[in-house]
């Protein structure tokens, strides 16, 4: 399977279309932009697209 193919999620598409833009946002920004996506769900969300490199995650 491509890996864009696992982007077809409805979480990892929105957070895909928050970053888009080329914005850096904080896991904290980025619930703030997604107010209906628990974050518990939101991290689990963010460190997968981290673990397939379709985002980075700064530290």
């Amino acid at each position: 399977m491509k890996n864009w193919k696992k982007l077809l999620h409805p979480v990892r598409m929105e957070i895909i279309q928050a970053l888009v833009s080329g914005k850096q946002l904080t896991p904290s920004q980025l619930s703030e932009c997604l107010p209906n996506i628990p974050h518990a769900t939101l991290y689990r969300h963010i460190n997968y697209l981290h673990d397939l490199g379709m985002i980075t995650v700064q530290g």
